[in-house]
């Protein structure tokens, strides 16, 4: 069965994920890091975005951005834009540009 949403709809789905997910935010004075989990930093996991406060640089991990694309048949340029949208909302600050090692594998 196929739906039709709205590319706002798809957003709004997109943040609440994220949303649900309770990230773990590491702030720190030029950057800001978000964790599956507390418990990921102990275990030297590397963090699934990092914001840069000085460049306004957005690093989206690979790891979360082929979930957003699977969950959500997207294509990784919509996700990673997307991911960093949320980015923007949840800090209030404006991303520049946005990265990734997606597909780098």
């Amino acid at each position: 069965m196929k739906y039709l949403i709205t590319e706002s709809q798809l957003d709004k789905t997109i943040f609440k994920y994220l949303d649900v997910k309770e990230l773990y935010i590491l702030n720190r004075s030029r950057s800001v890091k978000f964790y599956s989990s507390r418990k990921s930093i102990d275990d030297g996991e590397y963090s699934l975005i990092t914001y840069d406060k000085d460049a306004g640089e957005c690093f989206i991990s690979s790891e979360l951005a082929s979930v957003i694309c699977s969950i959500f048949s997207l294509h990784p340029d919509n996700a990673l834009s997307i991911i960093s949208d949320w980015v923007e909302n949840k800090l209030y600050v404006t991303v520049k540009y946005y990265t990734s090692d997606f597909g780098a594998d």
